[in-house]
């Protein structure tokens, strides 16, 4: 907790499912007591397309859809506290994504729902166990 403190920084990672919200619930109401800043990283993949429009529209798509869903719960859960916040999204697998975003702003403690640490084998056959040995901070998994 003290290098939470220390950054006062958050890094919550979502999908959308039910143990990803609860995630984003118990991030908002840490913040809230800390005042610690927030990202929510969506991450999802794209198949892409011979034609290069088609692939474009499909991220617009996806984007668009994610930032429809954030923006929704934003209203409700985020926007009656006090501390700042983003939203994120990059395509590829949560474990990639998540490692490129801690090189660039390292953050003290990372949440997530645990349907996100269900795919983690598909990027390299990386374990969870093996994500955590790796990051080398806090992470909270939060059940559905």
């Amino acid at each position: 907790m003290e290098k939470l403190l220390y950054q006062n920084s958050i890094l919550c990672v979502i999908d959308f499912s039910e143990s990803s919200l609860k995630a984003l619930k118990w991030t908002v109401h840490l913040a809230g007591k800390s005042n610690a800043r927030v990202t929510v990283l969506f991450c999802y993949r794209l198949i892409t397309s011979i034609d290069d429009h088609e692939t474009l529209d499909l991220k617009r798509n996806m984007e668009a859809e994610a930032s429809m869903k954030f923006h929704a719960l934003e209203k409700d859960l985020i926007k009656e506290n006090s501390f700042s916040w983003d939203f994120v999204t990059e395509i590829g697998f949560f474990p990639f994504r998540i490692e490129m975003f801690l090189q660039k702003k390292p953050v003290g403690l990372i949440v997530m729902g645990n349907s996100i640490i269900e795919n983690f084998n598909d990027y390299k056959r990386m374990s969870f166990d093996q994500f955590l040995k790796n990051v080398k901070i806090p992470v909270v998994v939060v059940p559905a």
